[in-house]
């Protein structure tokens, strides 16, 4: 089972990366966006290749947690604002 976070930041702004069994969450501030993937391999892939893009962007990774210590990003506030967040099958 997956569970690992990948903390980045640019400037100001702060990015995080959530792997959770087959789901890649990614949060921004008021941004959210979930993806599922068929396995393990393709969601830790594609994770690779979303934190080598934002490093391409200057985003600079800044920790990382596993386990127990990875903390859950909020849900939107509205169920409105919920029911718009993209949900990607990969």
């Amino acid at each position: 089972m997956v569970r690992h976070q990948i903390l980045m930041q640019l400037g100001e702004q702060e990015l995080t990366l959530t792997l959770v069994d087959t789901k890649l969450i990614i949060h921004g501030g008021e941004t959210r966006l979930d993806q599922e993937f068929a396995d393990e391999a393709a969601l830790v892939e594609h994770a690779l290749r979303v934190v080598k893009l934002r490093q391409q962007q200057g985003y600079r990774v800044i920790g990382e947690r596993t386990n127990d210590k990875v903390v859950m990003p909020p849900k939107l506030e509205s169920d409105a604002a919920a029911e718009a967040v993209p949900k990607i099958k990969a």
